[in-house]
């Protein structure tokens, strides 16, 4: 069993409401725009980390965390990017991936916009975490929280708060929607045509996609 943090956008913000979000996790999963490689190893050093580039993170971050993330979590496989768009609305990269590693997991960001939809098409759970920083047209912060155990993905949580330093929120997804989302993940049978609507979103620095991530050391589903 493994307790994930999941944000996004910190944009170079890494404070103590995020810290106190993030206190009982195992790991932090972010989906890009970091903000530079010190914050990265700056949250690696409070929690081991995952993490991808996102379009605002320069250089010597993108030699460390590539632009998607694949790999297995008990016994859910996740992939991870920055522009990834959500169900209908891929990017076409992101649609290739989704093909070719059949996720459970798809983690976006970018939008700054929390957002989290099921995609029966692929039979995966979509979520874009929001933005966790300060930096940007978003007026409230967020971030999510889950248990990972076995292929089991439980005890979603969220904590939203403005861009103005005042005390944040927790919020946990509602039991009941929760099961009625998952029994549909588990129950649903492969589709044997899918047909997504990608929306092209240009990147300008492509890179390969990366497993298990090399700056690790000593982030269901809401809003923070």
């Amino acid at each position: 069993m493994k307790r994930i943090g999941i944000i996004s956008d910190t944009h170079g913000t890494f404070d103590d409401k995020l810290r106190e979000f993030l206190r009982d996790v195992d790991e932090i999963w972010h989906a890009g725009d970091i903000g530079s490689l010190a914050l990265a190893d700056e949250i690696a050093a409070f929690k081991p980390l995952r993490a991808v580039s996102g379009n605002i993170d320069g250089g010597l971050t993108r030699r460390v965390y590539p632009d998607f993330a694949a790999f297995r979590c008990e016994e859910v496989e996740v992939l991870m990017t920055h522009i990834g768009g959500y169900p209908r609305h891929y990017d076409p990269r992101a649609v290739a991936r989704i093909q070719a590693v059949r996720p459970k997991l798809f983690i976006a960001g970018h939008s700054h916009i929390l957002k989290v939809m099921y995609d029966p098409v692929y039979q995966l759970l979509a979520v874009n975490p929001g933005a966790a920083g300060e930096f940007g047209f978003h007026r409230v912060r967020t971030a999510v929280r889950l248990t990972v155990d076995g292929a089991d993905m439980r005890d979603m949580r969220s904590a939203n708060g403005p861009a103005a330093k005042t005390a944040h929120k927790q919020h946990e997804l509602p039991k009941a929607t929760f099961c009625r989302l998952f029994s549909a993940i588990s129950a649903q049978p492969p589709h044997p045509h899918p047909h997504p609507h990608p929306h092209p979103h240009p990147h300008p620095h492509p890179h390969p996609a990366s497993g298990t991530l090399p700056r690790q050391s000593p982030k269901q589903i809401l809003k923070f």
